[in-house]
Parts: structure tokens; sequence; C-alpha cells
């Protein structure tokens, strides 16, 4: 069985606050992920890298996962047509196929921060 690592909240709020790129990668199996302005990092139980990708995306600003459906979700405030994506982390699957979710538009224009509520599907 494997042993849950928790993160320190203060570790947790570093992490999400050096958002930036997703999209798609190569890595099969990860642990912890960190995002930094030149892609999203994969890292291993040992915090070794196994993967980095998303180097078409230019400045995330918010970023949530959903542990259920493996899928990351995220802002691109650069992106000239679209503000959140989906990204799918299900080895199964089409491993990482980056989904186009909502249209940029006046009122989705700053989108600073996404949360998941795994009660409310």
């Amino acid at each position: 069985m494997k042993k849950e690592r928790m993160v320190p909240v203060g570790t947790r709020s570093l992490l999400l606050s050096l958002l930036a790129v997703v999209g798609y990668v190569t890595g099969l199996d990860w642990d912890s992920i960190i995002t930094t302005d030149s892609g999203i990092l994969f890292f291993d139980q040992n915090w070794t890298q196994v993967s980095s990708g998303g180097h078409q995306f230019q400045h995330i600003s918010a970023f949530a996962y959903d542990e259920v459906k493996q899928k990351l979700y995220f802002s691109d405030l650069k992106d000239p047509k679209f503000r959140i994506f989906s990204l799918d982390a299900n080895p199964q699957e089409e491993y990482h196929k980056v989904t186009k979710l909502l249209p940029k538009s006046d009122e989705t224009a700053y989108i600073t921060g996404l949360v998941f509520d795994h009660l409310e599907r």
C-alpha cells in the first residue's frame, strides 16, 4: 500500500504561487506537480523530476486538481481565445490531453484563482 505524504500548508502555498505553464507531458508516473515560468514539472515520491511539459502556455494564474477524474484545471491569461483548460492526467486514457473549456470574454479576462469542490460534482 502506497503511503501518502502530506505537504505543509506553507509549501503548498509556495508551489501554487509558482504557477505558469501546463500542457502535454510524457511522464507516466508522478506524485507532485510544480509549475514554473517555463513549464510544469512532474516529480516522483523522492522529488526526482520525471517529466515536464506545457511549454505552449505563457501565463497560468490559477490551478486545481481533481484526484477522482485525474484532471488538472488551469487558467492561462495570455491565451488569445480561451481562459480555462483541463489536462487529462489519467494514464489509462489519452495521457495528458489538453481540453479548452472556457472561451475568453470580458467576464473571464482575469481569472486569478480556481477551486475544485469535490463534494458538489
